[in-house]
């Protein structure tokens, strides 16, 4: 009888190293079609927390390590941290710690990789479920006010090449709500110049269409006309180009803001700004809710009525007339000279 060929035992999934199941769970992330950029954010976040279990113990980082106990410990150091600590070009700011929201898009990021190993059945079980989202603020949006909005159109000439391309995409951002992003990827063929709307691939790759106005219709169709580059190679399709015929880098178009801040005096600019503005204008026009959520691009409601209560508080800061201290008729108050206690 010939002997029995013994099998060795297939290694233990918390045995084996961290970092195998980050590129794994990475091209699950592919195989689902998750944009690039949410794809950059969970990686980032992933390898921040392997960065720290390393520094932290010493050891190359294995499943094991990924436990509940250890990923509050993390998060901990996270919050302590000065912000822009590890940059490798931005100076630690030792006034500032991450916000909450960053903070939140890390137990998210975190919560997520926790769900796949268990879906997988590298882990018995979801290792965070008992971890919670940390509650954040939520601060009032304050967008533009009016005499800010016409000082940043009033800016640029749209006669000029540099200036019209800058002055269409404000314009479309105040007119649409566009992210940076999705102005970066705007696609020439997706906008519809005569009829006045266009097609946009927002979050989640979930397509929608928004309308724009006469005003941005004009200084688009300037810009395609008169000044937008012939594309460096015919596979750019996107429509904001360049001056050498290359799409816009997400870069490139913040400094196109840094630099805003300074010719419009708008120190508080910046690109979402624009979005935050065109939300809370909408529903002062008094768009309805729905409309207003599909335009943006939201998933939730919860997010688009946000802009409800900024809109809200707008108008309130408006109303100063309905004060009751006003309707009393009282412009004018004397002050009473002070009585002598002496005297009569």
């Amino acid at each position: 009888m010939s002997p029995v060929e013994i099998i060795p035992a297939a290694p233990s999934h918390a045995s084996l190293p961290l970092r195998g199941y980050l590129r794994l769970y990475e091209a699950s992330l592919k195989g689902e079609n998750k944009s690039p950029k949410t794809i950059e954010v969970y990686a980032y976040v992933l390898a921040k927390f392997h960065e720290w279990l390393e520094a932290s113990y010493g050891t190359t980082p294995v499943l094991a390590h990924f436990t509940v106990s250890h990923v509050r410990l993390f998060l901990a150091d996270v919050m302590e941290r000065p912000k822009w600590d590890g940059h490798p070009f931005v100076a630690p700011a030792a006034d500032k710690h991450i916000s909450g929201s960053t903070l939140q898009q890390y137990v998210r990021t975190l919560k997520t990789f926790a769900g796949w190993l268990g879906r997988e059945q590298y882990t018995p079980t979801h290792m965070l479920y008992t971890l919670r989202l940390p509650k954040i603020e939520e601060k009032q949006l304050m967008p533009l006010t009016e005499d800010e909005e016409r000082q940043l159109i009033g800016s640029y000439d749209d006669n000029n090449a540099a200036d019209c391309r800058i002055k269409a995409i404000c314009l479309l951002m105040l007119d649409t709500g566009l992210r940076l992003s999705e102005v970066i990827h705007l696609q020439d063929a997706n906008l519809d110049l005569d009829n006045g709307f266009l097609l946009v691939m927002g979050k989640g790759r979930k397509e929608r269409s928004v309308p724009f106005g006469y005003t941005t219709e004009r200084v688009l169709r300037k810009y395609v006309t008169f000044f937008r580059p012939q594309p460096a190679n015919p596979n750019f399709g996107e429509f904001f180009l360049s001056p050498d015929g290359y799409p816009l880098s997400k870069k490139a178009l913040e400094m196109v803001f840094v630099r805003a801040r300074t010719r419009t005096g708008i120190r508080r600019l910046h690109p979402h700004l624009l979005r935050h503005t065109y939300g809370i204008r909408a529903q002062e026009n008094d768009m309805p809710t729905i409309t207003l959520q599909h335009y943006m691009g939201h998933t939730s409601s919860k997010v688009t009525e946000r802009y409800v209560h900024a809109a809200q508080s707008e108008k309130l800061k408006r109303a100063r007339g309905y004060s009751p201290i006003d309707q009393l008729g009282i412009r004018k108050t004397h002050t009473a000279k002070p009585r002598d206690r002496h005297s009569g």
